[in-house]
């Protein structure tokens, strides 16, 4: 199966709401994500990390950890691939 087909039968089996938001501190800055937006940054990262996270949030639901604390963790990821992506905007121009 895919990783973006069973990330999204994890969220649902695991009864996640994707609508619900997710509050980031980072750097003096409050981000606001959707568990949706998170899981769309997840389906385009590159398959090897997409592996590892996938191994990961298995081990977590077998240890009957919570997920969207990891999924925050995750959150972070996406703030730190879009402030790298507007630094090399910034550059370019």
């Amino acid at each position: 199966m895919k990783f973006n087909e069973w990330i999204e039968k994890f969220i649902s089996k695991n009864k996640i709401d994707k609508l619900e938001v997710l509050k980031i501190e980072k750097d003096f800055n409050t981000y606001y994500f959707t568990i949706e937006q998170i899981v769309g940054f997840l389906k385009i990262i590159e398959p090897q990390e997409q592996q590892e996270i996938k191994k990961m949030l298995e081990e977590m639901d077998e240890n009957k950890e919570e997920i969207k604390d990891y999924l925050t963790c995750l959150a972070v990821g996406c703030i730190n691939a879009m402030e790298d992506v507007a630094e090399d905007n910034e550059e370019a121009m």
